[in-house]
């Protein structure tokens, strides 16, 4: 009888941990990151884009009113000067990666905004992007470069943001490798709801409110720094593990 027992416990321990197994594989969340750094160019082609004109040579976009709509993940490398826009907007769950290269931007609208789609800037030559329409409070699309999903930026290049708003925001993560950046604005310099990672970089940024903030974790690895603002570094929490501090007296 006892025997009898032990068997019926073993069989409840036994059907007990399949049903668990299965609602925890069923309902549990699995999560994963995404490593921008290794992003892949649409169909192995890159679009050229020529804003004095804005003609382009490629597939992955178009032009309407003026601004550029980019809808296909892959690679665009973009020179020439406009007072249009840049929209990212991408309907095939592929990443970006925007050329830079000796591109002038002028425009009462945000001069880059990612809609949707993690993007990958690069910087080559000198650039220039000035984000001009009148600061409102109220204003959703509140920096020059807006992404609304993790922004990553590198290359050899230099590009001075000037704007009436925030320079560089990224509601999700942001990461920078490299490049050489001088910030003017009447907001902050760099504005992240999640985590900034700075690898390398040169930075001067005058802002009025902060020079660079993250919700999240603010991790600075190497660089040059000269900001002139009312809060130098303002983040929940900051890692400074290397880098060179400028100062005006």
């Amino acid at each position: 009888m006892k025997i009898y027992k032990i068997i019926i416990i073993v069989l409840i321990i036994v059907l007990l941990g399949g049903v668990g197994y299965y609602f925890i594989s069923k309902y549990s969340k699995t999560t994963s990151s995404i490593d921008i750094k290794n992003i892949k160019a649409y169909d192995g082609n890159k679009t050229t884009i020529n804003l004095d004109n804005l003609t382009y040579d490629g597939t992955g976009l178009t032009i309407d009113n003026n601004t550029i709509y980019i809808a296909y993940g892959g690679t665009y490398e973009i020179s020439g000067t406009t007072t249009s826009n840049i929209v990212v907007d991408i309907e095939d769950d592929k990443d970006v990666n925007l050329i830079l290269n000796n591109v002038n931007i002028k425009s009462d609208e945000a001069p880059i905004y990612i809609k949707n789609g993690d993007t990958y800037i690069t910087l080559e030559g000198t650039s220039y992007i000035e984000y001009t329409k009148a600061y409102d409070e109220n204003e959703e699309v509140n920096a020059a470069i807006y992404s609304s999903d993790d922004l990553y930026i590198n290359g050899t290049g230099s590009i001075e943001i000037n704007s009436n708003y925030t320079a560089i925001k990224s509601k999700d993560s942001l990461t920078i490798e490299d490049g050489t950046y001088i910030i003017k604005t009447n907001d902050d310099g760099i504005n992240v709801n999640d985590i900034v990672t700075i690898n390398n970089g040169n930075f001067t940024i005058t802002a009025k409110d902060d020079g660079i903030h993250a919700d999240g974790l603010l991790e600075i690895n190497n660089g040059t720094y000269k900001i002139i603002a009312a809060e130098g570094l303002e983040a929940t929490y900051v890692k400074i593990n290397n880098g060179t501090r400028s100062e005006e007296r």
